[in-house]
């Protein structure tokens, strides 16, 4: 999609702006972008603009390491004259900038410490930040003393705990208008660390799913394929790291006054429902793409089947805790270890109960109970889960386990999903040998029973 680019006069803000008014503008808008899915380029080249046009930073630059180990310039924001003197200087330009991991000398170059230690460092001068490739230091005061630049930032970029190259930025002496803010520093610097987790997210997602246009191109499911596509590109607009920085930035703003209270929690609350719904997307995609390409394979082990009832009873509740909907989980009658796939049963857990108070109005009712039925070989473990909710109308029952597939009322109920729950539960339920059986009335409720072999 087109670069979307925004300056002061397009945060919003009428009158002169608060340093927390712009600060917010600016990160709101950085996040916009990644939440509008644009690609790395244009977030990391958004971010460095709006630092100069919006913040008043001369110089701004991130920097990766690249596929050899070696630091190098990705993206970068400058004046004119400092491109020309850097270009003079080193003879090449800032984009061919690159320093070595390892070498005599370079454990002097702020930018590399920070990439490789993954720590902060501020400096007063050009030469602490450009040695070795520029070795004179009074070549780098008269350098910087023409570009009229003062202070530099090496801010490292950190994705999973692992550094993964630094943010450069530097002011100008002469504008003194400049928000000098280490914090706000650190945020824009979480922004291109998610920007560049999310693309490599979506790197692996295309992965699985050019796997996936192959197996389909082979059985020419060219429908399911178009589906997947239209499913996936819709559910991933906004991405789960980019909500969890903008209520961490929200909460901290909140601390310092500056946020109404009740707009803070109510935004929280909103961002949170999103996270876990997406992290639900996420693994229904990935559970789909296994299933389709063969690679889901079952793992039966001895494990208690009531403790997994708890675990999940825990986890599917969380979400519903300010709603007034009711589960009731009784499994009394399982106590003794059973063979199962146990991670398997718990999706099968979590997608049903999940879907049972999901469907209930704010008064509604789910519940899960649980019994054995036969003996030695022929022995089975029966769960039901059911609902007071919304319930399937009846010419669409025989549909609902099918891939994508969406029960009308559900989708005027709640717009999102992907239609891949039930498709996985029936088929992990297949899976162990067994059997799911569904009773549903509209308006009054549904009720899932599965029968899993445990001999």
């Amino acid at each position: 999609m087109p670069s979307k680019r925004f300056s002061k006069e397009d945060t919003g803000i009428t009158s002169e702006p608060t340093k927390a008014e712009l600060q917010l503008s600016v990160i709101e808008k950085a996040l916009d972008l990644i939440a509008g899915r644009s690609s790395l380029d244009d977030v990391v080249g958004n971010v460095l603009e709006n630092l100069a046009s919006v913040l008043g930073y001369t110089f701004s630059a991130v920097l990766l390491f690249n596929k050899g180990g070696n630091l190098q310039v990705y993206k970068y924001h400058v004046t004119k004259l400092f491109q020309k003197l850097s270009k003079k200087a080193l003879g090449l330009s800032l984009s061919n900038f690159v320093l070595v991991k390892s070498g005599r000398g370079f454990q002097k170059n702020f930018l590399l410490k920070s990439a490789i230690e993954g720590k902060i460092y501020k400096g007063p001068d050009l030469f602490s930040f450009a040695y070795p490739l520029l070795q004179s230091k009074a070549a780098a005061t008269i350098i910087q003393k023409l570009s009229g630049l003062r202070y530099y930032y090496a801010i490292p970029l950190i994705v999973g705990g692992k550094p993964i190259g630094v943010l450069a930025v530097a002011q100008s002496a002469k504008d003194e208008k400049v928000i000098d803010d280490e914090e706000l520093l650190k945020k824009f610097a979480q922004v291109i660390s998610i920007a560049i987790n999310d693309a490599q997210l979506l790197e692996n997602i295309e992965k699985k799913y050019l796997e996936l246009e192959e197996l389909h191109r082979l059985q020419s499911l060219d429908a399911a394929k178009n589906e997947f596509i239209r499913v996936v590109s819709h559910q991933f607009r906004t991405p789960l790291t980019g909500l969890r920085l903008q209520a961490e930035y929200i909460l901290e703003k909140h601390d310092l006054g500056d946020l109404k209270e009740s707009e803070t929690l109510d935004a929280m609350r909103a961002m949170y429902d999103r996270t876990l719904f997406l992290i639900r997307v996420l693994n229904d995609v990935f559970n789909t793409l296994d299933i389709e390409q063969g690679d889901m394979v079952l793992k039966k082990e001895k494990a208690d089947f009531a403790d997994i009832a708890k675990d999940v009873e825990v986890n599917v509740r969380s979400p519903f805790l300010n709603k007034k909907k009711i589960l009731s989980v009784d499994v009394s009658r399982v106590r003794s270890p059973v063979m199962i796939d146990a991670d398997k049963v718990r999706r099968i857990l979590i997608i049903l109960l999940t879907n049972a108070l999901t469907f209930t109005r704010e008064d509604g009712k789910a519940s899960l109970e649980a019994h054995f039925e036969g003996k030695g070989k022929k022995r089975s473990l029966i769960f039901s889960i059911a609902d007071n909710g919304i319930g399937i109308p009846k010419n669409e029952q025989k549909k609902i386990f099918e891939k994508f597939y969406r029960a009308s009322n559900a989708v005027d109920m709640i717009p999102d999903g992907t239609g891949l729950g039930l498709h996985i539960v029936k088929h992990f339920v297949k899976l162990h040998g067994g059997e799911i059986a569904v009773k549903s009335a509209e308006g009054k409720g549904t009720a899932f029973t599965i029968s899993l072999p445990v001999s």
